[in-house]
């Protein structure tokens, strides 16, 4: 692939990674106002999902590729 599609799709990836990152903390929050859930409590929920995210997917890569 040529340098220049590259670079363009990183820094669309990125672009996009970083809107949806804010969209979803705006979304939360807006949520966690209907509700009567503090903020905090809601940013707790994010590094908690965050954190554990990776060993999900491992762990769920390494179930479906057994046979492999």
């Amino acid at each position: 692939m040529d340098l220049t599609i590259i670079i363009i799709l990183l820094l669309t990836g990125t672009t996009t990674l970083v809107w949806g990152a804010n969209t979803f903390v705006d979304h939360a929050s807006v949520l966690a106002n209907y509700l009567w859930v503090n903020d905090f409590v809601i940013w707790l929920m994010h590094i908690a999902a965050a954190t554990s995210a990776p060993e999900v997917f491992f762990g769920l890569s390494a179930v479906l590729n057994v046979n492999q």
